[in-house]
């Protein structure tokens, strides 16, 4: 599927377009879109996108002699504007957010997933007596750990989006202690000079860390991936607060247009994929955090890739999306239609 999405702010248009090249997250908003031509019954933001996902044209197969999927006409998503207006809202309240890709990615996520509990059957979720299950675990080497898990009603947003962060933290002579955490995102620094490669990133971000100076004491947290997502977002944090603002990192990080996640990241009882494709990246262009300038690059289900700039949408190369400075990632498991 391919469009333009004209009248909109840059990263609310790219980030719309990464969302809609997702073939889970369009069909279910078809679904619901099905529905609510019956009862007009569901909640704004549902509606919008539902209205938004029947405009598209879906290409099944591409033309003769074509090798790149053809654009298809300009959509004008009026249906947006008042998603816009409580998004810009929850921003203006909201101290030091920005009105980025990245905001508006978590934003929607947040709402759809409230917006989808809200409409399904709550017999079918069972709400927990408390905000956070407790469990004694053996994981690896035959070793205990107390792990409180967080507790989240599930929708269709959080099968699609949802992974599992898993927070351990090691005493001396004390059994280890462990929370896990939902996630629709993960957050990737790239501020150490020696992060080159996403992978790297990754790295890091599940590396130990000591929390205090203490040599007898020695605490440690270390983070793991207790759960994989289908569709797994990386946010790549390329603005950051200074003594002089908000700057931002224009530093190149490579990506591949696979990603595999490490044994070495997984905690002992990970579920989910560990292979995933490539299918979007969107892209910061500009020196400052403000302003700037957003691209978005999108993999059609033929495997080939087209880029959206503003007005214009061209074919590009597997390797023009690698070498692009990306803001956000958007990999599909491998084995999931894209």
């Amino acid at each position: 599927t391919t469009l333009l999405l004209l009248p909109l702010p840059q990263p609310q248009k790219h980030v719309l377009q990464s969302l809609m090249a997702c073939a889970p997250i369009y069909h279910l908003f078809m679904v619901f879109h099905e529905k609510n031509h019956r009862r007009n019954t569901l909640p704004h933001i549902l509606t919008s996108f539902g209205s938004f996902a029947a405009e598209f044209r879906v290409l099944d197969s591409l033309p003769s002699g074509c090798t790149t999927p053809p654009a298809g006409p300009p959509l004008t998503p009026l249906h947006f504007d008042d998603v816009l207006r409580q998004f810009r809202s929850a921003m203006s309240s909201s101290s030091g957010a920005q009105e980025d890709a990245q905001e508006f990615l978590t934003f929607l996520l947040d709402r759809l997933h409230q917006e989808l509990v809200e409409v399904s059957d709550h017999t079918t979720h069972e709400m927990p007596s408390s905000d956070e299950d407790v469990w004694e675990t053996v994981g690896k080497g035959h070793k205990t750990s107390v792990t409180r898990t967080t507790q989240v009603v599930e929708s269709p947003i959080h099968q699609i989006f949802g992974g599992q962060l898993r927070s351990a933290i090691r005493r001396p002579g004390a059994k280890e202690s462990a929370t896990c955490e939902p996630f629709m995102t993960l957050h990737l620094d790239i501020d150490t000079p020696g992060i080159r490669w996403v992978d790297e990133a990754l790295s890091r971000l599940m590396a130990s860390e000591r929390l205090d100076d203490d040599e007898q004491d020695r605490t440690i947290k270390q983070l793991s991936l207790a759960g994989l997502p289908p569709t797994l977002i990386l946010h790549l944090k390329r603005f950051c607060f200074t003594s002089r603002g908000v700057e931002k990192l224009h530093k190149h990080v490579a990506f591949k247009p696979t990603l595999e996640i490490h044994p070495r990241h997984l905690a002992s009882s990970a579920v989910g994929p560990r292979h995933y494709d490539l299918l979007s990246v969107i892209s910061h262009h500009g020196k400052s955090p403000i302003g700037g300038h957003y691209t978005c690059c999108v993999r059609h289900a033929c495997g080939s890739w087209l880029e959206y700039d503003d007005s214009i949408v061209r074919p590009v190369s597997t390797r023009i999306v690698t070498e692009s400075q990306a803001y956000l990632l958007f990999y599909i498991a491998q084995g999931h239609t894209s």
